[in-house]
């Protein structure tokens, strides 16, 4: 007898947890102020700077004549269209 009781408190206890799971249902990890970054008019980026812990950086910086990486090389229009598509979000 003790055992059915113990059985039926643990399926309680999952289905609460299964419940809970599926009512908070998220598409990622971190919390809404960290992935809320979107941009809303991307014509208006001149320079996207991005970091890693390491110390290496990247600097995109638009000019008159297109994209340029790190002042040294240009960028390809299509992959600096899809960032930029990225950082506009889908609002």
């Amino acid at each position: 007898m003790n055992r059915k009781w113990l059985l039926l408190g643990l399926l309680i206890l999952l289905s609460g947890v299964a419940w809970w799971l599926a009512r908070n249902k998220s598409d990622s990890t971190l919390d809404r102020p960290l992935t809320d970054f979107a941009v809303p008019d991307t014509s208006r980026v001149t320079r996207i700077f991005i970091a890693d812990k390491k110390g290496h950086t990247v600097d995109l910086v638009r000019a008159k004549d297109g994209w340029w990486l790190n002042g040294k090389y240009r960028v390809r229009q299509p992959e600096v269209t899809t960032a930029l598509k990225t950082f506009c979000g889908s609002r």
